[in-house]
């Protein structure tokens, strides 16, 4: 069965979680590489949580904590999790090569 997209419920938030050779932009393929950091894209936000939260879908975020692992709707290979708002530690601004805001 293909799971085609994950929507977060109530309070959740989905999240794309990026490993550390993505946050740190190496191109290596070390196994240290590999592994998970408290960096991810929102992917869906549940419909309690306040827009006044600052959160929303495309954000890259720091999570601090463990998620809850959701099934992988995309065609990546990055694990997907469902966290609670107070979970997400800050959202990110990115700057292209052209010094203007990226898109996730």
């Amino acid at each position: 069965m293909k799971i085609s997209a994950v929507k977060a419920p109530g309070y959740s938030i989905i999240v794309e979680m990026l490993t550390e050779g993505e946050v740190s932009g190496s191109s290596l393929l070390l196994s240290h590489h590999s592994k998970e950091s408290n960096h991810a894209y929102v992917r869906d936000v549940g419909p309690l949580v306040d827009e006044k939260a600052g959160v929303k879908v495309g954000d890259l975020v720091i999570v601090q904590g463990n998620y809850i692992p959701v099934p992988n709707p995309s065609d990546t290979q990055r694990k997907w999790g469902s966290v609670e708002l107070h979970a997400i530690k800050a959202v990110l601004n990115k700057e292209c090569c052209s010094k203007t805001k990226c898109k996730a």
